[in-house]
């Protein structure tokens, strides 16, 4: 899990869509959620969240390799 803001944990591995919704808004979408439901709305830039969910998940499937292997 990442904490993108104050009390806001993700799991970066069921995110599903990034959508800008402001200069330093977006809203993020879930795995089994509807595209009606408008996602949730965390104040960073849509770009800075994809970059910081990247991150994570190329960090954890660094540690389930290592892990793997030991």
């Amino acid at each position: 899990m990442i904490e993108l803001s104050d009390d806001f944990w993700i799991a970066p591995e069921h995110v599903t869509l990034i959508r800008k919704t402001g200069e330093n808004q977006c809203a993020l979408f879930f795995v089994g959620q509807s595209a009606i439901d408008g996602g949730h709305l965390i104040p960073w830039a849509a770009g800075e969240v994809a970059e910081v969910v990247n991150d994570a998940l190329e960090n954890t499937e660094y540690e389930d390799e290592d892990r793997e292997q030991e």
